[in-house]
């Protein structure tokens, strides 16, 4: 797994009202527990850096180097003896395409797939060095 060394983490928590709903990956989906209980969504971003340009699977272009904000979403699991939480959503925040009126897009990814360009990258360093 690639280092993540200087990567930058916030942490946040808000708890869903009752029956609230939230958009995630463009679906609607409630935020109640079977039991009508409010479940607690938390959210940590963090910073990784990359020093070539890269690509991502299932994102169409390659992205220049430097550091990109990666947020991850994650909810409650009920019915466990201790707190857990599962991976709701993994996000990048990218360059805009050629588009007049954005200069940023928030992209969902997987995160296999953001280690796996991270190690592409870091091959691409050590490889660098060795010669």
């Amino acid at each position: 797994m690639p280092s993540l060394r200087g990567a930058s983490s916030k942490v946040r928590t808000r708890s869903m009202s009752r029956g609230s709903l939230g958009v995630f990956g463009g679906a609607v989906v409630s935020t109640r527990s079977p039991g009508n209980t409010p479940m607690p969504e938390t959210s940590s971003q963090r910073s990784v850096t990359f020093a070539h340009p890269f690509s991502l699977n299932g994102v169409d272009g390659t992205f220049p180097a430097g550091t990109y904000v990666i947020e991850e979403s994650r909810e409650q699991v009920d019915g466990l003896a201790f707190i857990g939480y599962r991976r709701t959503k993994t996000t990048i925040e990218l360059p805009a395409g050629n588009t007049a009126y954005l200069s940023r897009q928030l992209v969902e990814i997987e995160p296999v797939d953001l280690a796996a360009a991270l190690a592409r990258d870091a091959e691409v360093r050590n490889a660098g060095e060795q010669v």
